[in-house]
């Protein structure tokens, strides 16, 4: 390593990759780790990955507030009964927020992706492949990220209005 310091050539890990990711790189004498963002370490851990039942949102980006918390669960309470996999057999409505895939992916993809473009948080890639995939399938992250996006401080709220009297969770 010492040696390689000295030769002075600089080798750039991709964002959150190991301290010994540029050790495979043969002509890397000195590696240099990119941090990752907290958002991209929340996205990429075990958590996000499990689609079971109701937890703390892994999301701490621009639109999510520690207030929102309580709307959030008796939202997906009501929608989905806690199951991120979720899908509703009359209609394209999925997920743990039942959002409609037809209507929202590609729009909640391209909101996402304004977000990750302007905080640099390095997800970009990964947002832009979950224009091909369902909503239901999504990780955990990524689906309570859209209910964030989608909810914006509450201008979004008439997106889970009560179709019955007093069902509403605001």
């Amino acid at each position: 390593m010492i040696a390689a310091l000295m030769a002075g050539l600089v080798a750039v890990a991709p964002a959150g990759a190991p301290a010994d990711a540029c050790a495979v790189e043969a002509r890397a004498h000195h590696c240099i780790v990119q941090p990752t963002s907290v958002e991209r370490t929340a996205a990429a851990s075990r958590q996000a990955r499990n689609l079971q039942g109701w937890g703390k949102s892994l999301y701490r980006g621009k639109w999510w507030r520690a207030g929102y918390a309580d709307v959030r669960r008796c939202i997906m309470r009501r929608e989905s009964n806690f199951r991120y996999t979720a899908k509703n057999p009359t209609s394209s409505a999925s997920g743990a927020y039942q959002f409609l895939d037809s209507k929202w992916r590609r729009g909640l993809v391209y909101m996402m992706l304004a977000e990750s473009k302007a905080t640099g948080d390095g997800l970009a890639p990964q947002i832009r492949q979950l224009k091909n995939v369902p909503i239901r399938k999504w990780s955990r992250y990524f689906q309570d990220r859209a209910f964030y996006t989608a909810w914006r401080h509450g201008k979004g709220a008439k997106h889970w209005a009560p179709t019955i009297a007093g069902t509403g969770c605001w």
